[in-house]
């Protein structure tokens, strides 16, 4: 192919055809330059930019190049059309050279080389690219590895990226290829965060649908320059000419990032149908899910005297279809609620314990009430359990799938016991996977190292006597624990910079004028790994030992309960992730809003104006947590996955007012509806991809 019918049918400019024409460049410097190309590319460019022209001599040297590669596509039998298709990116570049430089050129000369070795190749809107793959994925029962041949998509400018015409691609990479193909798509585009500033029904958002995105990054900002025109430093500075500007803006001075995704596709479309039916019986199912959190909103109880909430879920999910067993290891509010036959058991962890002292009105201003309160949200974790386990029951039914179902509840999680106790009788003992939840300011799965913990009851016992007439004759128990409790604070000095130690005094009644002849205190001690946490709460209970020698007293040293750091397993939390990432999060009204405005201002919180962020990328390494839970002792005896959902606005503290009047009203309720289908795909992923539990056990066992 000569030079001016290849620059016809790539539709080049014509004053672009005109100066490559009046280019002062022999045979000969073209010669060197190709061979140059062809021995070491970077040579070659660093050659080409010498010149002042260097950008035209690009676009000429690439064009001379194409026109030679022309033979080997007819040898091949490759179409025409697909030739002039491919080599039509020297056209956009061109164009794209011409706004940012006000010459014809290419500036984008690093990328050409793709083409005119023939590993990419246009077929009709979307570019195709045979590469090894550079990533590990295991997801929806595509396997890749490090090396294995995969094909990169890329997405041309220039067009509009309509769901049609990309299927229509893919199926020509079909037949171009004359087998299947593992397809990766690493662009801005796949960044799930755009479901904040976009529409559902854009191009864009349906083009993700294609995909399973299995990760996230922030290395390019290639989102900010293709919605923007350019860079700025400064999201203030950017222009907000369209609508998707103002939402990207807005998205930006949040503190939120535009990232890209990674995405994996067979070619294959998607049989959404079961997934579907998680999302419809959520739907249709909304009414009544929210009524059942907001009863046991409306009635709080301690932790071990949960009988109006416990007896709420167990008879919600028995109207289901489950078949309940209560008062299981020896706790009367906890029960088993089962359904279905076989492999694999998959367990919902349900709460539903408040806390003594937070008894708050769902409403905006601090309005106490003289009752227990849920300021841990555990009215709506409860809730979502059992939510995701008949979502999960109904599209198992549909599409007769095989399992068994469960779902655990587990009272007095406040005062780590219930799942402690559960976990001794070996009630989780025959599951394949445990899957909770935690109400949070955030979007995430909890990829977290949740405390290991010792709870412990301090009784001193001394001796009563007039505490003015013969107080030789007394031996204050008071004084012991006091003693014992200055000298727990300066051992904090010397412990890990994790431990926490935190204690209260549970009984000291009595009047002044009496040597006090008991007391007693509570101490939590903690810290992100079992050793630690076991060192620290040996030396406070020599402490105790000390405190009681001093003072002439005797102590009695209860351990109330323990459990170990939280275990987390990667497998489990990447198909979770995954099942947010298909998810749509929660929309609020402007009533919502207003009263995350408000409750932010009441209960003192810092809030730069973004009330809700997204959905937050997986962390590639845990990250410690300086809380804890029973469900880390869970998490040693099966494989366990939590995730966390926005049930409050950023900056709400647990154990808080403002967070138990948030899970009383629609911002509580909207999270916990988001995680309820969350939790029922990501389940419906490892029952219909058993390969997931076989990596998850592996991983559980190491």
């Amino acid at each position: 192919m000569k030079l001016l019918e290849f620059w016809e049918e790539i539709s080049l400019m014509p004053d672009a055809v005109r100066q490559l024409e009046k280019l002062e460049i022999t045979e000969g410097e073209y010669e060197k330059l190709r061979e140059l190309f062809l021995r070491d590319v970077n040579l070659f460019y660093e050659a080409v930019k010498k010149r002042e022209d260097f950008r035209l001599v690009f676009l000429y040297c690439f064009s001379k190049m194409a026109c030679e590669v022309y033979d080997r596509y007819c040898e091949q039998g490759i179409s025409r059309r697909v030739y002039r298709d491919t080599f039509y990116d020297l056209t956009l570049w061109c164009e794209n050279c011409y706004k940012a430089y006000g010459e014809y050129g290419i500036a984008q000369y690093d990328w050409f080389c793709r083409h005119l070795d023939m590993s990419l190749f246009r077929l009709g809107r979307l570019e195709f690219e045979k590469i090894p793959s550079l990533w590990e994925i295991q997801t929806d029962g595509i396997s890749v590895h490090k090396g294995d041949p995969v094909i990169s998509v890329h997405i041309p400018q220039g067009e509009k990226l309509e769901l049609d015409a990309c299927l229509d691609s893919f199926r020509q990479a079909e037949q171009f290829w004359k087998e299947k193909q593992v397809y990766l798509c690493h662009s801005w585009l796949l960044y799930p965060g755009l479901k904040e500033i976009m529409k559902p029904e854009s191009n864009i958002l349906q083009f993700q649908t294609l995909f399973h995105i299995v990760a996230v990054d922030f290395e390019w900002r290639e989102a900010e320059e293709r919605i923007f025109g350019e860079l700025e430093t400064d999201p203030r500075s950017y222009a907000e000419d369209t609508s998707l500007q103002r939402a990207a803006r807005k998205y930006l001075l949040s503190g939120e990032k535009l990232g890209s995704g990674l995405g994996v596709w067979t070619g294959e479309e998607k049989d959404a149908n079961t997934a579907d039916h998680i999302h419809t019986w959520i739907q249709e199912h909304t009414e009544e899910l929210v009524n059942t959190a907001d009863y046991i909103f409306r009635h709080p109880e301690l932790s071990k005297e949960e009988v109006v909430s416990s007896a709420c879920l167990s008879d919600y999910l028995e109207e289901k279809g489950f078949r309940i067993t209560k008062g299981i290891a020896g706790l009367q509010t906890a029960f088993v609620a089962e359904w279905g036959t076989g492999k694999p058991i998959l367990g919902f962890l349900a709460e539903y314990d408040a806390l003594p002292g937070l008894g708050q009105k769902p409403v905006c201003t601090y309005q106490p009430l003289k009752t227990p309160g849920h300021g841990c949200g555990h009215n709506l974790l409860g809730t979502a359990c059992a939510g995701a386990a008949c979502a999960l029951k109904e599209a198992m039914e549909t599409s007769d799938l095989p399992g068994t179902i469960r779902v655990y509840g587990c009272p007095a999680e406040e005062i780590i016991i219930g799942k402690i106790q559960m976990n001794e009788a070996g009630v989780f003992d025959d599951l394949d996977a445990a899957i909770t939840w935690h109400p949070f300011d955030r979007n995430r799965v909890s990829y977290d190292i949740w405390q290991a913990q010792d709870m412990k009851n301090y009784k001193f016992y001394g001796v009563k006597a007039h505490a003015s007439k013969h107080p030789e004759l007394g031996r204050s128990a008071l004084d012991a624990a006091e003693l014992m409790n200055v000298g727990v604070n300066y051992l904090r000095e010397h412990v890990a910079d994790d431990v926490r130690i935190h204690y209260t005094y549970t009984n000291t009644d009595g009047p002044a004028n009496i040597v006090p002849d008991f007391a007693s205190t509570n101490y939590f001690i903690r810290s992100s790994k079992r050793s630690r946490t076991e060192d620290a709460s040996n030396r406070v209970d020599d402490c105790a030992k000390g405190a009681a020698l001093m003072t002439g007293t005797r102590v009695e040293i209860e351990l109330v309960t323990s459990n170990q750091e939280m275990k987390v397993n990667r497998p489990l939390a990447e198909a979770f992730y995954q099942a947010m990432t298909e998810t749509s999060l929660p929309e609020y009204t402007k009533e919502e809003l207003q009263f995350a405005e408000t409750i932010t201002k009441e209960a003192g919180l810092i809030n730069d104006g973004n009330y809700f962020g997204g959905l937050e990328p997986l962390e590639d390494q845990p990250v410690l947590l300086a809380i804890g839970t029973d469900v880390s002792e869970v998490s040693h005896t099966v494989p366990t996955v939590m995730l966390s959902a926005a049930t409050m606005c950023k900056g709400t503290p647990l154990h808080h007012w403002s967070a138990a009047a948030q899970s009383g009203m629609s911002i509580g309720q909207k999270g916990m509806l988001y995680v309820t289908e969350c939790m029922a795909k990501g389940a419906l992923r490892l029952i219909e991809e058993p390969e997931l539990l076989t990596e998850a056990w592996r991983v559980h066992q190491e």
